[in-house]
C-alpha cells in the first residue's frame, strides 16, 4: 500500500466514522470495488449533505483520488 493510498484509507475511515449515519444513509459502500471509488462516493455525499467540516473532508478525499 502506497503512502497516498494509506492516506486515502485513513481519510475514508475518518469520514465514515464522523458522518456515516448522517450522510451515507442510502449508500452501500461494500458494493463498490476499489478504495478510490468508495472515496469518490463518500466525498460527493459529504460535500452535498454535510456541514462545513464534512465539505473539507470531502475535498480532501477527492483531491487524494487519482483521476
Amino acid at each position: 500500500m502506497s503512502v497516498s493510498s494509506a492516506r486515502l484509507e485513513l481519510l475514508l475511515e475518518k469520514a465514515v466514522d464522523l458522518y456515516g449515519v448522517r450522510v451515507l444513509d442510502n449508500v452501500d459502500l461494500s458494493a463498490l470495488g476499489s478504495t478510490e471509488s468508495r472515496a469518490r462516493v463518500v466525498a460527493s455525499a459529504l460535500m452535498e449533505r454535510g456541514d462545513a467540516r464534512a465539505f473539507v473532508i470531502g475535498r480532501e478525499l477527492r483531491a487524494s483520488c487519482s483521476f
